[in-house]
């Protein structure tokens, strides 16, 4: 019931001997797999041995170091010691559970992670909701910013052959295709590459903002390159149709007066 779990949620069997560290920690320390560890422990008859990295697991909260329940008695000179115990309970007990407990003098913490886990959902849940939908709001608004200034400079420059077509029988919606499908044609090309520019940049800061308390995963889901692409492709239509419709206000007169 209280399992080590690796970055995809697997269970990880412990090692017969030596230390598992978490790779935070053997980070902090510059140790890798295979390097000996002096350990000094710091209660009890206060033993002091030498054990071998024998694993890491990355974990997300904290760092430490693991060691089989049986090697560790044998390094610390102990029997069949315990320090805690994990339960799983029938919910219609609970009262009678919390009535023995608070009668135990010898249970010092009693921590129900039910509670602790409904809170922490809901908590972060709120938080990363209002976060996600700032970060959004700024995607929507930094997408059609960079769209629409594309859009409008690829507009002032080929206005002048815009107005000759329409000049020369293009009616104002074959006029925009030319120009709209271009900037299509461009805005299509470069989601593939923004996707992966953008995956690249979101795993550097992760990675940056890592500390010893806390650390946080970084899941790319299909959804998550959906919703990136998708978010791309209506800002862009949304300054497509805009300047399309600066299209129709194209000085005619002035190509007509043109020598060229």
């Amino acid at each position: 019931m209280n399992r080590l779990l690796d970055e995809h949620g697997r269970a990880v069997n412990l090692p017969p001997s030596g230390l598992l560290l978490s790779a935070k920690l053997a980070e902090i320390l510059g140790l890798k797999v295979g390097d000996t560890v002096h350990v000094d422990v710091q209660e009890g008859i206060r033993p002091a041995f030498d054990t071998v990295v024998n694993g890491l697991i990355t974990d997300f909260a904290g760092v430490g170091a693991y060691m089989d329940i049986n090697a560790l008695r044998r390094l610390m000179h102990e029997g069949g010691t315990v320090s805690g115990a994990h339960l799983a309970v029938d919910t219609t007990q609970w009262d009678s559970l919390l009535s023995q407990a608070k009668k135990s003098p010898r249970i010092g913490t009693f921590t129900i992670t039910r509670d602790a886990r409904v809170s922490f959902d809901k908590t972060t849940g709120q938080m990363m909701g209002t976060v996600q939908a700032i970060y959004f709001g700024f995607a929507v608004v930094v997408a059609f910013g960079i769209v629409y200034n594309g859009a409008r400079i690829a507009l002032s420059e080929r206005s002048r052959d815009l107005a000759t077509l329409r000049v020369v029988g293009f009616t104002r919606g074959e006029a925009a295709t030319v120009l709209i499908g271009e900037l299509a044609l461009l805005t299509l090309l470069a989601i593939p590459a923004g996707l992966f520019i953008g995956s690249q940049l979101a795993n550097l800061i992760v990675q940056i903002s890592s500390t010893e308390s806390v650390r946080l995963p970084l899941v790319l889901t299909p959804q998550t390159y959906a919703t990136s692409a998708l978010i791309v492709l209506l800002s862009s239509g949304l300054s497509f149709a805009v300047v399309s419709r600066q299209i129709h206000n194209l000085d005619l007169l002035g190509v007509l007066k043109a020598r060229e």
